[in-house]
C-alpha cells in the first residue's frame, strides 16, 4: 500500500516541473506539480472542486488535510479509480456528462458497496450532485454555495 501510495497517490515527494514545460501547466483539478496545495485553492477561481464522480473534493478532509489533490489532478488518493479512468477515456468533466445512464444509480462503477460506503464515510451524496450539475451545469454548481 505504502509503494502504491508513493507512486501516484500522494503528492509529497513531488519535483516542480522545468519552467515552460507541458507538465508545468495547471491540472482540471487545479494543481501543477510541484505546487503547494495552498497556492491551488487560492487560484482556484470558485474554490469548489469536484471529483468525477460528483464529490466535492474542496470539502473533503483527505483534501484539506493535503493526502490528496483531488482526482482531476496527477496525485489522486485513489490512483485506480473506475469512475476517474471511465470519466477520462470519455472526455467527461463528471459523470453528469454521460448519457448512457437516465438515472446515474444504474452506473455500477459509481453506484456500489464500496462508493456507498465511502458516500457514507465522507458524508457526501454525490449522486445528488451529479443530478444537481445534470441541472444547472458545472459551474453553477461550483458558484453555488
Amino acid at each position: 500500500m505504502a509503494a502504491e501510495m508513493n507512486s501516484g497517490g500522494c503528492f509529497f515527494g513531488s519535483r516542480p516541473a522545468a519552467r515552460g514545460s507541458a507538465s508545468n501547466r495547471p491540472t482540471p483539478g487545479g494543481t501543477r506539480p510541484g505546487q503547494r496545495h495552498e497556492e491551488a485553492m487560492a487560484e482556484s477561481t470558485s474554490g469548489k472542486i469536484v471529483a468525477y464522480c460528483g464529490l466535492v473534493c474542496s470539502e473533503c478532509g483527505a483534501y484539506k488535510k493535503l493526502k490528496c489533490q483531488g482526482c482531476h489532478s496527477d496525485r489522486p488518493m485513489f490512483t485506480n479509480c473506475p469512475v476517474k479512468k471511465c470519466a477520462v477515456s470519455r472526455a467527461y468533466s463528471t459523470c453528469a456528462d454521460c448519457g448512457d445512464f437516465e438515472d446515474l444509480k444504474g452506473c455500477r462503477k459509481l453506484n456500489n458497496i464500496v462508493s456507498k460506503i465511502m458516500g457514507f464515510v465522507f458524508r457526501t451524496n454525490r449522486i445528488g450532485n451529479l443530478r444537481r450539475i445534470r441541472e444547472i451545469g458545472l459551474e453553477r454548481f461550483k458558484a453555488a454555495d
